[in-house]
């Protein structure tokens, strides 16, 4: 006894097989991480490289330049960007999506430890890493100060209490805070009475620094015991550097001519909630817990922080990454129940018969169940991408099922012989129409590109439900059918309607057969001129890569003058924010600029200055382009012309999306000293010392540590602020040679000049590529990649070159329905679209695959009795496929969600092509053969 036998003879067993793997899939279901979007590595790699002081042009020459050299000869560059600020230079490397990104990271650490010893002294070791799709925060919360809660209570609340607070968190990983200031203990001094004394800064740093020691001196041992033995001088405040003397003997004390003071360090970040200074903090997770389980277990601490903290801080969410994983599972809930309600409903009216509509509406709960086991030992994640798969596969789940409960009630032997001879009959028709559905996904995977790499998950996603499906139609349908009993005592029921329709079918197609089958060139003729409508709809077409995602944000970008303050500009970006409030009242309004200084990602951005400000303005509802338009109108109206209005995009359209177009950087304010040789070689005096001098002054002396609060903050010394405030001051400043102390002055001149914040050179690559254009000019090859491939596996399926003509030409007949679909619906043709169109036409083939296989070398007659027959499963499939995706089209109209461009084709696909296909199959078999007496 077959295998087909034994699962007619034994249903019983069969069922308690898949009850096992069901149990599998329910428990892997648990198992498997939630996303936003696949793990998916972007193929660039950067490196990042500081020296701080150094203006830009300077980096790049010292760093920026050098690092180029060295990663120029990495294979499968494909552009290369370097970057130069003040202090950093920032190298980007971008290769092909094919490459192996461990492979060619590992070669550019390699490059920068042979490099790294030649770079100048005083250079950080390069930083390498890589960006993900998935490397975005699960949660951005902001923290509103109280009113008057003393900043440095604030800071170390922060960044050591709800810090270690968050890591305790197993899922939570990195944590970045913006807007937050770091203390420091200022000594600024009277530069007029340091001169006085004939004394410098470095002078009085290095007098200082012998009194701020808490070093071990060494270890001494008694009987039993050893013990470390520790310097500490005790000096731990203001009043204790107060009341140094500034030199040995000297009764003057640093308190005489300093002013000292505990003060935050110079701002790299702001952060403004509302129109009120406010810190955001970013938490990411780490690489093996899922988004959506990292930040529940993160906002499940939330209220207990704020309660513990209400005198310092609140906390609030602004951003959560897992609300898009909970409304795709809403969704896919949602389209389920309404696609088993809706695909159970048609098979009953078709059929008219519950056991039937039973049977194969649980087939698609159950092959969803069976999918998440495979789906666990593959290591995938339940994703955006791969629960649009499902979506996408709920509506072909049940198309085995039906033809195979078709074929076992039309006969009337119920024996396990005669069940398994039927079963053998249908099967290579079933497996052949499952294989060229998943033969469609092929070229896509074959392909480089970012297709293959994103939609990878969808793909597998999709080709197990497909070989799901055909497992349980084979096996789990037959065996719940014979568990049941007999389905109906002869052939099923049709309904009226359905019986009407049907019948129509066969008088027209009875007539066509006998007019055209020795009219080839006509029914060529209406063929063409069908197919000839898609070059229109190609034309009409916009063919992009990147789907234009709905959002309900707006990000405003705004350049201030290059000289402002931290404090005009978070006055400035106050006034934007007040004026956006006032006039559109948005939901959530926030803004930030400048990079945290711990981040090194942050400080290799192009717009990480603080004169740079994004504005994030949330609303409740989707922003359309007029909104956009409105937005941007109303600012330039108001005298903002240094600003850049657009769509906030989600992560996906960021990532496949060209760079947006960057607003020209304002000039920096630079005041060049420039030295008169003669006057400084008669001081004997260089430009190092003229550097040492002018630094001192003005950005300061680290003079050592001392301890504050849980950690130790540097002490620096610097010039008071008369002394660094104007030009005149800057003149005013003496430096010390052989033969006292020079006023700058009279070594030189100083001279205002404006010079670029940064500089990028571009050394590989067409600059700002339109990836979106290049990406969707492949959409043509990738198309004609997969013609070229079905058509050589319907010829060996088929054996016959004519039969692998015939069916191939229902691609076109079904694509005009699928571009049809699109224009109707206004979406774009973009990734979505067209592996919705490679879906469609490998399910709408199986209706020429049926009909031809069963037609075999047989005489018209027979030919028209199979297209008769196969009509009602025919039009089965196709209907529960369709009602199973409307709904995933009608959410994806609703909510602007450019994902329902995928249900669109396929919807369109199958209701243009399959009636089309219905009848043309048999015109084109029967053209031009000679008369048959049967028809």
């Amino acid at each position: 006894m077959n295998l087909m036998e034994q699962t007619a003879a034994h249903p019983f067993r069969v069922l308690m097989v898949f009850a096992a793997l069901i149990l599998f899939g329910g428990i892997s279901l648990f198992q498997l991480r939630l996303e936003e979007l696949p793990e998916l590595p972007l193929p660039v790699v950067k490196v990042v490289a500081d020296l701080p002081g150094y203006p830009p042009a300077e980096i790049e020459q010292l760093l920026t330049i050098p690092l180029e050299n060295a990663l120029s000869g990495i294979q499968g560059v494909t552009r290369m960007e370097g970057l130069s600020k003040n202090g950093t230079a920032a190298v980007t490397l971008q290769f092909d999506w094919d490459i192996v990104l461990e492979n060619v990271t590992l070669e550019v650490r390699e490059c920068v430890d042979e490099i790294y010893p030649f770079l100048p002294e005083g250079v950080r070791k390069p930083v390498v890493f890589t960006d993900s799709l998935s490397d975005r925060p699960v949660l951005r919360l902001v923290c509103i100060p109280r009113e008057g809660a003393p900043w440095e209570d604030l800071y170390f609340a922060l960044k050591y209490d709800l810090t270690g607070r968050l890591k305790e968190v197993p899922q939570a990983g990195k944590i970045s805070i913006a807007g937050l200031q770091k203390p420091e203990l200022l000594v600024e001094t009277d530069m007029t009475g340091l001169y006085a004394m004939n004394l410098t800064l470095d002078d009085l740093a290095g007098y200082l620094g012998q009194f701020l020691i808490d070093l071990p001196a060494g270890k001494i041992r008694d009987v039993r015991r050893e013990r470390l033995v520790q310097i500490s001088s005790g000096i731990q405040d203001p009043e204790g550097i107060g009341s140094l003397r500034i030199t040995p003997g000297s009764s003057v004390k640093f308190e005489d001519i300093s002013h000292i003071r505990y003060a935050p360090e110079e701002a790299t970040s702001l952060f403004l909630y509302r129109d009120s200074r406010a810190i955001r903090i970013d938490i990411y997770k780490n690489g093996s817990a899922g988004t959506l389980q990292a930040a529940l277990a993160v906002k499940e601490l939330i209220p207990g922080i704020n309660r513990s903290n209400q005198n310092l801080y609140t906390l609030e969410i602004l951003e959560d990454a897992s609300s898009g994983i909970t409304d795709s599972i809403k969704s896919l809930s949602v389209s389920l129940v309404l696609g088993l309600l809706s695909a159970g409903g048609v098979l009953f009216l078709l059929y008219r018969n519950w056991r039937f509509s039973l049977i194969t509406s649980l087939a698609i709960p159950v092959c969803m169940v069976l999918l998440f086991f495979p789906m666990f030992l593959m290591g995938l994640s339940l994703n955006t991408i791969s629960l649009l798969g499902i979506l996408i596969g709920i509506g072909m789940i049940a198309d085995n099922t039906i033809i195979v409960l078709e074929e076992l009630s039309a006969s009337a032997d119920r024996t396990p012989g005669g069940q398994g001879k039927i079963l053998r009959r249908i099967t290579p028709a079933v497996v052949s129409s499952s294989l060229t559905t998943i033969l469609v996904f092929i070229p896509p995977l074959l392909i480089p590109g970012v297709s293959s790499v994103l939609f990878r998950d969808l793909i597998y996603t999709i080709t197990l439900l497909i070989l799901l499906s055909l497992i349980t139609g084979l096996f789990w349908s037959p065996g719940l059918f014979n568990s049941l009993g007999k389905v109906s005592p002869g052939p099923l029921k049709e309904s009226p309607g359905a019986g009407k329709v049907k019948k129509l079918y066969a008088a027209g197609l009875f007539h066509l057969l006998r007019k055209c089958r020795r009219r080839k060139g006509a029914v060529l003729a209406v063929y063409g001129g069908i197919v000839l409508l898609l070059i229109p709809l190609l034309y009409s077409m916009s063919l992009v890569l990147a789907p234009d995602e709905p959002s309900g944000h707006v990000r405003i970008r705004q350049i201030m003058p290059g000289d402002w303050t931290s404090e005009e500009i978070r006055k400035q970006a106050g006034t934007l924010i007040r004026l956006m409030d006032e006039e559109f009242h948005p939901s959530a309004i926030s803004a930030r600029a400048g990079y945290d200084r711990e981040s090194v990602r942050q400080r290799a951005e192009k717009d990480s200055f603080l004169n740079i400000v994004n504005y994030s303005i949330g609303f409740s509802t989707t922003r359309t382009p007029e909104d956009i338009a409105e937005i941007r109108s109303f600012l330039i109206g108001r005298g903002y012309d240094r600003i850049q209005v657009e769509k906030e995009t989600g992560t996906l359209e960021s990532a496949l999306s060209s760079p947006s177009k960057p607003l020209e950087l304002p000039l920096m304010p630079i005041l060049r000293f420039y030295p008169r040789r003669d006057e400084m070689a008669a001081a004997s005096l260089t430009a190092a010392d003229l550097q040492n001098t002018l630094g001192a002054a003005i950005r300061g002396i680290p003079a050592g540590e001392v301890p504050y609060g849980m950690e130790k903050i540097p002490v620096r010394l610097r010039a008071r602020e008369e002394y660094r405030s104007r030009e005149s001051d800057m003149e005013d400043l003496r430096i010390r040679s052989s033969g006292g102390f020079i006023p700058l002055r009279e070594l030189g001149f100083l001279q205002k000049t404006y010079e670029p914040a940064s500089f990028v050179r571009i050394n590989r690559g067409q600059g700002e590529m339109d990836r979106a254009t290049l990406e969707a000019g492949s959409f043509i090859w990738l198309y004609l990649f997969a013609l070229v491939l079905m058509f050589f596996v319907l010829a060996i399926q088929s054996g016959s070159l004519k039969k692998a003509l015939i069916l191939m030409s229902c691609f076109p007949l079904s694509l005009l329905g699928s571009l049809a679909a699109l224009k109707i619906c206004s979406f774009s043709l973009n990734l979505y679209g067209f592996i919705g169109i490679l879906i469609m036409q490998g399910t709408v083939v199986n209706t020429g695959i049926l009909i031809l296989d069963s037609s075999g070398k047989g005489s018209l007659s027979t030919l028209l009795a199979v297209s008769i027959r196969r009509f009602r499963p025919v039009w089965a499939t196709v209907l529960t496929t369709v009602v199973a995706l409307l709904p995933v089209l009608v959410q994806s109209l609703i909510q602007g969600e450019p994902a329902g461009a995928m249900a669109a084709t396929v919807i369109g696909g199958m209701l243009t092509g399959t009636p089309l296909i219905l009848f043309f199959i048999p015109l084109f078999y029967v053209s031009g053969r000679a008369k048959d007496r049967g028809v």
